[in-house]
C-alpha cells in the first residue's frame, strides 16, 4: 500500500493513534500506512496544533515533543510570513512539504535502484 500524497482518513489517523498509544514507532506506523516516517510525525504534529491533543494524549512524550518540534520548525521554515502571523496558509504548505519530501524520498529510492541495475 503506498498512500504517499494522499490525504489522510479520518480512520488513518485513529489508526495510526491507536498504534502510537499502544507503542508503535512513528516507523512502525509509516511502513503500515505506506507513508514515510516524516509524514507521520507532520501529522501528528498537525493533529496537535490544531487541539487535537485529547486524541493524542496516551502517546509518548518523546514522540509528541518531535512531533510538535517537526512540526514548528517545518512551518517557520515554509513561510515565515503565514506562521508570524498564523494564516491558513500554513497547514496547506505543511501538505505540500509532505508530499515534496515523500517525492524527494521515492526518487532517492529510484536511483539507488537503477544504480544497483548498472
Amino acid at each position: 500500500m503506498d498512500n504517499r500524497g494522499k490525504r489522510w482518513s479520518d480512520e488513518e489517523e485513529e489508526q495510526m493513534i491507536h498504534l502510537l498509544e499502544n507503542g508503535a514507532t512513528p516507523e512502525a506506523v509509516a511502513s503500515r500506512h505506506g507513508r514515510s516516517t516524516k509524514a507521520v510525525m507532520l501529522r501528528l504534529g498537525s493533529m496537535m496544533d490544531k487541539g487535537h491533543g485529547v486524541r493524542v494524549r496516551n502517546v509518548s512524550e518523546a514522540v509528541l515533543a518531535k512531533a510538535r518540534d517537526m512540526f514548528a520548525s517545518e512551518s517557520v521554515a515554509a513561510s515565515p510570513a503565514a506562521a508570524a502571523r498564523g494564516g491558513g496558509d500554513q497547514h496547506a504548505l505543511m501538505k505540500i512539504l509532505a508530499v515534496l519530501e515523500e517525492i524527494r524520498e521515492e526518487v532517492h529510492k529510484m536511483r539507488a535502484h537503477l544504480k544497483k541495475k548498472s
